[in-house]
């Protein structure tokens, strides 16, 4: 760990801070949040300032006791609390800055040195939280002297955060007071906000794959995606580069980073650092030691960065991470382990701790969910691995801090990692409904395992040389923020999936529903809609790849190459919709990166026999005013507008639709009115003068009229297309090309309303 402290002062009964009460997770709702109840802080602990702590840039302030120094204490005072406020369970909490790899304790007594109890402190982290339950006879005498803080143990000092501008008032000393909002809802403020901060490398690394977890299921900008960029700015944005510690370990934060900007300069540094690790065999391992954390600390981060940079070299890389690890570190009865050392005797140690399984068996699921092609027997590596571990699986949910050590505690960490490994396969068609019934058995008891406001407990405690094997089998664990992140990987796949069924459900059940695609087949098949008939959709003009996000099946099409989708006229049964007062919708998740005009879906031909157009979804349309703006286009005749060159006949959303987000786009016609939506929201335009319009027969000063809604009763005509996604025929040829992903097309015989369209879209 890297800190750098500026002693400041010694109190000596001065009172510090004034006694406050804050909201956990610095933000209020109609119902009511757990709060912090700050004491105010006297004693004789010396003050310190720091500007940096395990690579993360944060300003802040602790204090630190001296180990088996009775005259070193901290006082902490509360005044005007009742204890009827503090739940059945009294929590009071202390958050630490400095890791101790020793066995030390904290002696809790009244300010008149009256024993209450202690508090463990043995092999802890930084940015860990230490949890001490106040027994109910003894509240009323922390309530009215107070509480008396001493550190005991052979160790160095200990130093915990108090309060500062930078620090979240979670990690300040206080008194716990449970609010009104469930432990569910608490766990995903504290995940959005500083407190799930912790040490830089594998630990942050999993806080920042839970906070991207979450937030691809929420709308943009939301606050877990506030959270991970504030985050990422912590570490990566100060000037300073993180320190990777010479460990593979360190470098898991690299994924995010790719994600959010894959051309920062610490990329390449992590790709140097990679390559100076690498064994004959291209393990990329510590000196001798080949651990399970690889597959999740290099693994994944590698397969991340094979799809950002387009780097076929790195996917291998990836892969071959995942192969040797298989190799090293399963047994002959199939156990995994930890650690494997060449040569090494015992040759491999801690068989089957689950935080070590975690690693293993998340890393293998991400990095192929990752990989734009995952290896079959890597895929049948996962299955092997879930059927190997679901046994395991006590009857409240969790595995074991030893998996098949029943005389180990129960364990959150390695629980929520492998749930989170399993619910990817169920996702990827991998793995079946036992695993599914699995993680959803583990969600359900990591849940039982949150504090009322939202800290998931027993999180074995960090796994140091100081420690071994021998205590991690006496752990009951604590509370870490990586297990968090882990748990959180989870919770959004989980809640993915069913966020995923409950919208296919709802567009299966919407009334008069033609066809139905949600991009879930590889690359080089035919997308077909769901139900029957089929609308099978061939690429044409080259190949599309699949990508693994989506809102309808967890997957997408990429376009951008020039490729498209087709199905000849003679197919399109149903979906050759047309008539005088005939309505029709088209909807689709998109992400648009914003480059030009791209054609989604539909009916529309612009050059075969003078045009065979029918309806069509566009995004962007900017001759006839709709740049960047979701369009939807109805034809009778095929043919151009008169007297204009183009098909005038559109309209467009006045919503912008953003780039690089996933976003809803839609339009309806009725008979008379074609209408766009965006995200299920139709907005009204004002009447505008239409640009290109002006000194064509008839309009000498141009067209004014609404594009939304755009007034058209002449009728959709029967002109002969090809249904088509992802381009249209021009008289130049194929055009039009959509640039982005299409996770899911929907066209219906009917104009929805804007009520069922605000259903679908969320």
């Amino acid at each position: 760990m890297s800190r750098i402290f500026k002693q400041r002062a010694t109190i000596y009964g001065l009172l510090l801070f004034f006694a406050t009460r804050i909201v956990a997770g610095q933000s209020v709702s109609q119902t009511q949040p757990a709060q912090y109840l700050i004491p105010t802080i006297s004693g004789t602990g010396v003050v310190n300032e720091f500007n940096r702590l395990s690579s993360i840039h944060m300003s802040g302030k602790g204090i630190t006791l001296q180990t088996d120094d009775t005259a070193s204490y901290i006082l902490l005072r509360w005044k005007g609390v009742r204890a009827n406020t503090l739940d059945n369970t009294p929590r009071f909490r202390l958050c630490l800055v400095s890791g101790q790899r020793t066995f030390q304790y904290l002696e809790v007594l009244s300010a008149d040195n009256r024993p209450i109890g202690t508090m463990d402190l043995s092999i802890s982290a930084s940015f860990q939280l230490i949890e001490f339950l106040i027994p109910k006879e003894k509240l009323k005498t922390v309530l009215d002297s107070g509480l008396k803080i001493r550190c005991r143990g052979k160790g160095n000092p200990v130093t915990f955060f108090i309060p500062s501008a930078d620090i979240p008032p979670a990690f300040y000393p206080h008194l716990l007071v449970p609010g009104q909002v469930p432990a569910k809802d608490e766990f995903i403020r504290q995940m959005a906000s500083r407190s799930s901060l912790t040490n830089y490398g594998w630990q942050e690394g999993c806080v920042l794959d839970g906070l991207a977890a979450l937030s691809a299921n929420l709308p943009p900008n939301n606050a877990c995606r506030q959270a991970l960029n504030d985050h990422l700015k912590l570490i990566f944005e100060k000037g300073q580069a993180p320190e990777m510690d010479g460990s593979i370990e360190a470098t898991l934060c690299i994924a995010q980073l790719a994600l959010s900007n894959p051309r920062h300069p610490e990329i390449e540094k992590a790709l140097a650092f990679w390559t100076k690790k690498e064994d004959p065999e291209g393990g990329i391992i510590d000196g001798s030691q080949t651990a399970a954390e690889g597959n999740y600390t290099v693994g994944w981060p590698l397969a991340v960065l094979a799809n950002q940079l387009n780097r076929p070299d790195l996917a291998e890389k990836s892969i071959t991470q995942l192969r040797l690890r298989r190799d090293r570190l399963v047994d002959e009865q199939g156990a995994i382990w930890l650690r494997h050392y060449k040569n090494g005797s015992p040759q491999r140690t801690y068989k089957l701790w689950s935080r070590g399984v975690a690693w293993y068996v998340l890393g293998l699921a991400k990095s192929l969910d990752a990989l734009p092609s995952p290896p079959a027997d890597l895929i049948t590596e996962l299955q092997r691995t879930a059927r190997f571990l679901l046994p395991y699986q006590t009857e409240e949910g969790l595995w074991r801090v030893f998996a098949d050590d029943p005389q180990t505690a129960p364990e959150t960490s390695g629980t929520a990692g492998i749930g989170a490994a399993l619910a990817i396969g169920v996702r990827r068609g991998w793995l079946g409904a036992d695993a599914d019934r699995a993680a959803r058995k583990a969600l359900n008891a990591l849940y039982g395992r949150l504090t009322p406001d939202g800290f998931l407990t027993a999180v074995a405690h960090s796994n140091m040389k100081e420690g071994g094997e021998t205590f991690q089998r006496k752990t009951k664990g604590t509370i870490l923020q990586f297990g968090m992140g882990m748990m959180a990987q989870l919770v959004a796949e989980l809640d993915a999936h069913d966020a995923r069924t409950r919208r296919l459900n709802q567009l299966n059940a919407t009334k008069n529903l033609v066809a139905l695609w949600d991009f879930n087949e590889p690359e080089g098949q035919p997308r077909k809609a769901l139900g029957q008939p089929a609308f099978a959709l061939t690429e044409q003009n080259g190949t599309l790849p699949r990508l693994p996000e989506g809102p309808l099946s967890g997957y997408s099409t990429r376009f951008g190459n020039k490729a498209y989708l087709s199905l000849p006229h003679t197919e399109t049964g149903k979906l050759n919709i047309h008539g005088k007062k005939q309505g029709v919708t088209v909807l689709a998740w998109v992400k648009w990166t914003g480059e030009q005009t791209g054609f989604v879906g539909g009916m529309w031909n612009e050059y075969q026999n003078g045009g065979k157009r029918q309806y069509g979804l566009f995004v962007s349309l900017p001759y006839y005013n709709g740049r960047n703006q979701v369009c939807g286009h109805i034809s009778r005749t095929g043919k151009p507008t008169p007297p204009f060159p183009y098909s005038i006949d559109y309209s467009a959303s006045k919503q912008e639709v953003p780039t690089n987000e996933w976003v809803c786009v839609a339009f309806t016609y009725d008979g008379n009115e074609i209408r766009s939506y965006l995200n299920g929201v139709f907005e009204q335009r004002a009447p505008e003068l239409i640009n290109n319009t002006k000194g064509f027969a008839g309009y000498p000063d141009g067209l004014t009229q609404s594009k939304n809604p755009y007034a058209y009763p002449d009728g959709m005509g029967n002109n002969g297309s090809d249904f088509t996604v992802g381009a249209v025929l021009l008289k130049s040829g194929m055009g039009n090309f959509f640039k982005g992903q299409i996770g899911g097309l929907a066209v219906f015989d009917r104009a929805l309303s804007e009520r069922e369209l605000k259903q679908l879209a969320i």
